[in-house]
C-alpha cells in the first residue's frame, strides 16, 4: 500500500506525465497532417504495368467505349500487365465515364477485389470552341508520379471521339467487376518486363505521335 503521504506527490507527477501524452499526440497529428506524399516514378518503369502510348493508341482505334474496354483487356494484346493484389494474375480494367457538356472524362480502373477498384489512368475529352478534340492520357499519381501526361496526335479522328460528339452516344459504365467478365475474358499472368515491353510496343501505332506534357488542358475534367 502507498503511503498517504506520497500520494500528492505521486498525483502531480501523472498528472504531469499526462499532460506530456497529450502535447506528443497533439504534435504527432500536426505532423502528420503536414505530410506530403511525393511519388517518384521512371518511365522505364511504368511501362513495365501499363504503357500509357499503348492505351492511347488502343482508344484511337476503338469504336465505342465498350469496345475500347474489351481492346484493354484482350488476351491476345495482353496491354495491360498490372498485378495490383499481387494474387499471380493481372488485374482486368473496367472504363468508367463521365460527362459534362463537351468534356468527357474515361476513368480506367484495376479491379483488385469484391467492390475494390483501383484508377489507374484517365483519359480526358474535350471539344473546344473552334470545334477540335482535344485527347489527353493521364496517369494516376500514385502510379506515375505527378503530371505524366500523354497528348496523342492522332492522323485521323478517332471513331470513338466521332461517336462522342454524334446523335447516338450514350454514356458508358463498365458493367463488369470481381469474378464477373466477358465470356471471352480470362485472366493470365504477369508478363516479365522485357516480354511486356517487346510485346506492348507492337501494340503502339507508330503513325500517330505521343507527345509528353506536365500541363492538363482540361480544367473540367480536373474538377470532374
Amino acid at each position: 500500500l502507498l503511503d498517504s503521504e506520497r500520494l500528492p506527490l505521486l498525483f502531480v507527477v501523472m498528472k504531469g506525465f499526462m499532460k506530456s501524452i497529450a502535447l506528443l499526440i497533439i504534435f504527432s497529428q500536426a505532423t502528420f497532417a503536414q505530410d506530403v506524399i511525393t511519388v517518384e516514378a521512371k518511365r522505364i518503369d511504368v511501362s513495365d504495368n501499363l504503357d500509357l502510348e499503348a492505351v492511347a493508341s488502343v482508344f484511337g482505334e476503338s469504336e465505342n467505349l465498350e469496345d475500347f474496354e474489351n481492346r484493354l483487356n484482350d488476351p491476345e494484346r495482353r496491354i495491360c500487365n498490372l498485378d495490383l493484389n499481387e494474387d499471380g494474375y493481372v488485374d482486368y480494367l473496367r472504363v468508367v465515364e463521365n460527362s459534362d457538356e463537351q468534356t468527357i472524362l474515361i476513368t480506367i480502373q484495376a479491379v483488385i477485389g469484391k467492390d475494390l477498384f483501383q484508377d489507374v489512368a484517365t483519359i480526358d475529352v474535350e471539344k473546344d470552341n473552334y470545334g477540335e478534340t482535344q485527347v489527353q492520357v493521364v496517369g494516376d499519381v500514385y502510379m506515375y508520379g505527378l503530371d505524366y501526361i500523354i497528348e496523342p496526335v492522332y492522323v485521323h479522328t478517332p471513331v470513338v471521339c466521332s461517336y462522342f460528339w454524334g446523335s447516338y452516344y450514350h454514356s458508358y459504365q463498365s458493367p463488369y467487376y470481381w469474378h464477373y467478365y466477358p465470356p471471352h475474358y480470362h485472366a493470365w499472368h504477369p508478363l516479365l518486363p522485357h516480354v511486356y515491353r517487346h510485346n506492348v510496343y507492337t501494340h503502339v501505332n507508330v503513325h500517330h505521335t505521343y507527345n509528353y506534357t506536365t500541363v492538363r488542358r482540361s480544367a473540367r475534367a480536373v474538377q470532374m
